[in-house]
């Protein structure tokens, strides 16, 4: 790392907070401790880190403040960082599962310590993947504004092209016309003239020369078009195929969606099912778990199930909607039923879509790309 990275740790106690800050020390990081959720809050506001180091007494202490910051603080939605999970080893599984749902993006046994460079080596590799995040995200911005630079060029040199032509062919028509103009009176004068006379006209007006001068006219025009039309084919035959050979080679991230069901068989088959298809999927069998999953992956699409026990699906989009950062993500319901009611619900709440349970894959799917579609 070439500069010294901002990290968050939250920690129970000063001393726990000392202990991993050693450990740290040989990395280029500033490291800011937080002993509780407000001072959290306030370092990220302040710091806006670009990871977080979650080293509380338990798993589930960690994961409940990780939650809080997310409903409390006002940037951490917006602002992109990774979170590193420290955690027992009788608790490392509880870790796995969090991590393999993204709710940490990694974790690190730290009680007991049995590796003294694992702590640092993840540090490491986080960081450096969120530095190469950003400058994909940087290189993407520019090869953007230098796609537009390229065209607008192309835009005006075509412009260039066709008004040459214009020029050309209208500065053509009127020398034809000053030409013929000349040769009349060049015949009436001729006419009535003597061969002194004559003489002396031909030297000032001399019909060749002038005819010369036309063509002279004309191939300088055609030369500047020439040129105009090879800086054109330059254009197009040494940076734009190689824009857009560069831009096709940038996939988008794929798309992240959020299914809440109670049902733990039909939501498993419904992740598997979008999951083989290329989307990101996340999945919780409580409503009010599911919401802060919503709040803290901010998905392209969420499929809610309305019948649910403690918070049903009706509710939990009231509470979405309500939320000024999620209010615009698209929800399909998902019904065992398809009465008057559900649908007006639907109407209501601004839901985008209805699925009645059980249904094909086939349908899920196409109703899944339509919406997502749309959004686009």
């Amino acid at each position: 790392m070439d500069k010294r990275e901002t990290l968050l740790l939250v920690v129970d106690s000063e001393a726990d907070g000392h202990d991993i800050c050693d450990l740290l020390t040989v990395l280029t990081v500033n490291v800011v401790v937080a002993l509780n959720e407000n001072d959290a809050v306030i370092a990220f506001e302040t710091h806006k880190p670009k990871l977080i180091l979650f080293a509380r007494n338990t798993v589930q202490d960690n994961e409940r403040l990780y939650l809080d910051l997310y409903r409390n603080s006002e940037h951490l939605t917006v602002v992109t960082h990774h979170s590193l999970l420290l955690c027992k080893l009788t608790e490392s599984k509880l870790a796995y599962e969090l991590c393999k749902r993204r709710i940490f993006s990694d974790y690190v046994v730290d009680k007991p310590r049995y590796d003294l460079f694992r702590l640092r080596l993840c540090v490491e590799h986080l960081l450096t993947r969120f530095n190469c995040s950003e400058q994909i995200k940087r290189q993407e911005s520019v090869h953007s504004i230098v796609e537009k630079q390229v065209n607008a060029l192309t835009s005006s040199l075509q412009n260039m092209r066709v008004e040459g032509q214009s020029i050309s062919r209208d500065s053509a028509t009127r020398l034809a016309s000053l030409s013929r103009c000349i040769n009349q009176e060049s015949e009436k004068i001729v006419a009535k003239s003597d061969a002194d006379e004559l003489n002396a006209i031909q030297q000032v007006f001399d019909t060749q020369k002038l005819q010369r001068l036309a063509n002279n006219t004309e191939n300088t025009i055609n030369s500047n078009l020439k040129r105009l039309n090879s800086l054109l084919e330059l254009v197009h035959s040494d940076h734009v195929p190689a824009m857009e050979e560069f831009l096709a080679t940038i996939k988008p991230d794929p798309a992240t969606i959020v299914v809440i069901d109670d049902n733990q068989a039909f939501a498993d088959t419904l992740k598997d099912i979008l999951a083989e298809h290329g989307y990101r999927v996340w999945l919780s069998t409580n409503a009010r778990r599911g919401v802060d999953i919503v709040v803290q992956q901010c998905p392209d699409l969420i499929l809610m199930d309305i019948n649910m026990p403690e918070l049903n699906g009706i509710d939990a989009t009231r509470i979405i909607k309500s939320n000024i950062n999620l209010k615009n993500i698209p929800i399909i319901f998902l019904s065992g039923k398809r009465d008057q009611e559900v649908v007006e619900h639907v109407k209501s709440l601004g839901v985008n879509g209805f699925i009645s349970k059980p249904t094909k894959a086939t349908i899920i799917l196409k109703k899944v790309r339509s919406i997502l579609d749309a959004q686009d």
